[in-house]
């Protein structure tokens, strides 16, 4: 039972990362365009996010998805150390997620010398896509962990 939910909790943070970083990444192209003057209708807005969000899907799940692991893993292991990580294990699953995202952005931008992510290229699209890492971490520490009881007094 305890490594059914870590998985599906698991597989829940990677999967809200790729609908909330297609999200991220949508918007900030649209928003370019729109800054050139191209008007674009709402419905155009959600037919282009959710085509994006299949389209991006089979390249953010494994690159991301390795990444979290290793994140989330390692935070695990910091937990079970640092007592005051135990008092705040969503706040520690929240930043290894948000590391973990900033990481394999910057990494691939040295490696490669290109954003995966057109977004990344502002810094603003940059800390957002850090913020979807940091909201899979968020989902993984409620629904990916033995939810500890809390003492009665």
């Amino acid at each position: 039972m305890y490594w059914r939910r870590r998985i599906f909790g698991f597989i829940g943070s990677v999967l809200a990362f790729d609908i909330l970083a297609a999200g991220v990444a949508t918007h900030f192209v649209l928003s370019e365009l729109s800054k050139l003057g191209v008007e674009i209708a709402f419905q155009t807005r959600l037919s282009t996010t959710l085509y994006d969000i299949i389209g991006m899907a089979p390249t953010l799940t494994p690159i991301f998805g390795i990444g979290l692991l290793i994140a989330f893993a390692v935070t695990g292991l910091i937990i079970r150390k640092l007592p005051a990580a135990q008092n705040h294990p969503s706040l520690a699953y929240a930043i290894a997620g948000f590391a973990s995202v900033m990481t394999a952005l910057l990494a691939m931008e040295a490696v490669f010398g290109l954003w995966p992510i057109p977004a990344a290229r502002a810094l603003s699209g940059l800390l957002a896509l850090g913020a979807c890492g940091a909201i899979a971490g968020y989902i993984y520490a409620r629904f990916g962990r033995q939810q500890t009881p809390t003492p009665t007094h």
